[in-house]
């Protein structure tokens, strides 16, 4: 019964990971959008990164204000083709890099 039960979930994954990985690859629109986003934001924010999936923007990576972030998904948000915009852009904790600062850090 276990053997008969392993050999169900291998062929059954066998037969949809091929399909979920379909879906995963870049469409050539998901592409054009990321580039439209990354010619936008890279000369200004260049440690933000962008990937577009069916109009919806991921961004990640780091600014240095609040401000900055609000501006970027304000920038995204203006392309046409984006349709939301999921942010996981960080703000570096500004505390942290005066305390490093004081024993010889990089601030």
């Amino acid at each position: 019964m276990t053997r008969k039960l392993l050999l169900s979930i291998a062929l059954l994954a066998g037969l949809l990971l091929p399909a979920a990985c379909a879906t995963m690859t870049a469409t050539p629109e998901d592409k054009a959008l990321t580039q439209k986003v990354d010619a936008a934001v890279k000369p200004f924010y260049p440690d933000v990164w962008s990937m577009a999936v069916d109009g919806t923007v991921y961004l990640d990576g780091t600014v240095k204000t609040r401000d900055e972030k609000w501006n970027v998904e304000k920038m995204v948000r203006a392309i046409p083709g984006v349709k939301s915009v999921n942010s996981r852009i960080g703000i570096p904790d500004l505390e942290d890099a005066r305390d490093k600062d004081k024993r010889g850090g990089y601030l």
